[in-house]
């Protein structure tokens, strides 16, 4: 795509397609184990798409949506407003990616890496995020409504503005709602229930909020 920019919205199109018809979700594993990837084309089309600059795309969208990218890396890869809904990124390597705006409602993503990644307003809603981790992250103002967040992990993340309306928190080790570790930020919308069970955030007075 570097070669040509003013071909990239059609390559955009093109691998897209071939991603979601190689790779559907229903081809995906029940149960994904460390070993498992994407197949070479899958992922060299993916990194394809993840390292172009998104200055050419000229109104292309990528859709991923309904794919299987178990395994997936995509650290760096820049997916800001991309739409992946639906899909299976389990074991995902998210780290340092460019992800404000994508929507990953409805998708699996279990286990995966978000370390330094940027998902400011990304729509998490409907996920599967049971022992994903976010690590020096931000997800501010992002969509986790009826998310299932059982076991994950979130340290030095920044959470304000999220919307937690739903999701599961079972298992979920957090503290001052979801104030995981030191150092993060929240300011996080919480559902009626959890207000009435656990009482009113208690902030500490040395921490910036």
């Amino acid at each position: 795509m570097a070669d040509s920019p003013q071909d990239q919205p059609s390559v955009i199109n093109v691998l897209c397609a071939y991603i979601r018809t190689e790779a559907p979700i229903r081809n995906a594993p029940r149960l994904a184990k460390k070993e498992d990837s994407p197949p070479t084309n899958i992922q060299a089309a993916l990194t394809a798409i993840a390292t172009r600059n998104p200055a050419h795309d000229n109104g292309a969208v990528v859709d991923l949506d309904g794919t299987n990218l178990v395994g997936a890396d995509l650290h760096d890869a820049n997916l800001n407003t991309a739409s992946v809904r639906n899909s299976d990124l389990a074991r995902a390597d998210l780290t340092s990616a460019w992800l404000i705006g994508t929507s990953f409602s409805g998708t699996n993503l279990s286990n995966s890496d978000w370390e330094s990644a940027s998902a400011v307003q990304a729509d998490l809603s409907n996920t599967t995020l049971t022992g994903a981790f976010f690590y020096v992250a931000d997800i501010r103002n992002s969509d986790l409504e009826n998310a299932n967040l059982s076991g994950m992990g979130v340290d030095n993340t920044m959470c304000d503005g999220i919307d937690i309306d739903g999701a599961k928190l079972y298992g979920l080790p957090y503290d001052q709602k979801l104030y995981l570790e030191t150092g993060s930020k929240l300011r996080v919308n919480l559902p009626k229930w959890i207000e009435k069970i656990l009482g009113p955030v208690q902030r500490n007075p040395e921490r910036q909020w």
